[in-house]
């Protein structure tokens, strides 16, 4: 899969979230759902400084990500696939990107419940 790099791409939801980077505090960040857009990318090169990791279980948005991170200067094993977050780390802010289905997005936030550190910050971005 070739993906260009010089004209990033960002779903509107994303874009909410880029013009508040500065909510995301702390040094640990998980990004469940998230689309396939630059914006992964993007928070992982302008937070150098977190530890971000990213999680979806659409195998080709995973797909994309890993061939958007491929020529870039950030690792790409931080990228996770799968019907659970296999990560059983506690983070200080967990992003989730809300999906149109109502029993998949309980799911999807008993999961970042489930990884989220007391006192830690919960960002729900969605479409109407």
């Amino acid at each position: 899969m070739k993906v260009e790099k010089e004209s990033p791409f960002f779903h509107q939801t994303s874009q909410v979230l880029l013009r508040n980077l500065n909510a995301l505090t702390g040094t640990t960040i998980l990004v469940i759902n998230y689309p396939s857009d630059h914006f992964l990318l993007l928070l992982k090169e302008r937070c150098a400084e977190k530890y971000v990791v990213g999680f979806t279980y659409n195998y080709t948005t995973h797909l994309y990500a890993h061939a958007l991170f491929r020529g870039a200067t950030v690792p790409e094993h931080d990228l996770h696939y799968g019907a659970v977050c296999p990560i059983h780390q506690q983070y200080d802010t967990v992003i989730v990107y809300l999906p149109k289905s109502q029993l998949l997005a309980k799911m999807i936030l008993h999961m970042a419940a489930t990884r989220l550190r007391l006192g830690g910050r919960l960002l729900l971005v969605g479409q109407n």
